[in-house]
């Protein structure tokens, strides 16, 4: 927060929060990484670009980013129902703009992003951001392909009333290591199910409940910050502490890169870092 900027409040009242603008700088790596993999994914470039053919894993930074951001401004006591019509407003509107977009596209001019032909359940569950739900590539890429991370977001957005409101009152060692444990739960789950094909692999990789690991890591991150906010001592945190921590981040990524792993697997081992 800049000097002499002060807290922002949250739109029901309650207790103040500092809206964390700064994560901007974070998400545009992030963003950057995933169009980067689109972009040069299937060409040269991606064995020339160290550690570009694994830029799919800016999603995994996306879901943390998303458990830390609403453990920071969730406020229990607005209510669950505040929170859903919020996240709704917040979303839903540009999906389904895209979504007509990616519609017409394909009814008009033959263009599509998607996995297969459209279909009118597969297009209807799109719409409905149910997607990545079903265990098939033509359902889960339908329509507006991207959209399936959306399916993924929609579904920590209804569990995060049930799971903040669960942890309130414990100890932040416990709700770490609830939440850490359920990281390390659906990693392992992940990963058998991916071992199994390709197919598998890319299923898992889309399906929120697996996923929803990285959410929970998000939420620990989210609530430790909560603490530090509140007065917890912390260590300074310096420019190059910073610095450092990128470095290791990337050095991370590019040696994964040399392993040929499942792409659930390359995720699930860059998301603690």
């Amino acid at each position: 927060m800049k000097t002499g900027q002060s807290p922002r409040e949250t739109p029901n009242g309650g207790a103040s929060r500092i809206m964390l603008d700064s994560l901007t700088a974070v998400r545009g790596p992030a963003a950057l990484l995933v169009f980067g993999y689109h972009v040069i994914h299937g060409t040269q470039w991606a064995n020339w670009i160290p550690g570009a053919r694994l830029g799919y894993v800016g999603v995994s930074l996306f879901f943390i980013l998303s458990g830390f951001v609403l453990a920071w401004s969730y406020n229990k006591n607005a209510g669950a129902k505040s929170f859903y019509l919020r996240r709704f407003a917040r979303v839903y509107p540009l999906h389904f703009f895209f979504y007509c977009v990616a519609l017409m596209g394909l009814l008009l001019f033959g263009v599509s992003n998607s996995a297969g032909d459209l279909n009118p359940l597969s297009a209807l569950l799109n719409l409905v951001l149910l997607q990545a739900w079903v265990p098939s590539w033509e359902v889960i890429f339908s329509n507006n392909a991207v959209s399936w991370s959306l399916s993924c977001e929609a579904f920590f957005y209804l569990m995060t009333p049930f799971v903040l409101n669960r942890l309130d009152g414990m100890r932040y060692r416990v709700k770490a290591a609830l939440l850490g444990g359920w990281f390390l739960l659906m990693a392992t789950v992940s990963y058998i199910l991916a071992a199994q094909s390709n197919f598998m692999d890319v299923v898992v990789y889309a399906n929120p409940l697996l996923r929803s690991g990285e959410f929970a890591l998000g939420l620990a991150l989210g609530l430790f910050a909560l603490m530090v906010r509140d007065g917890y001592r912390v260590p300074v945190i310096r420019g190059y502490h910073c610095l450092a921590m990128i470095t290791l981040a990337l050095g991370a990524m590019y040696v994964s890169s040399k392993f040929y792993l499942l792409q659930t697997a390359h995720g699930l081992l860059l998301a603690p870092g």
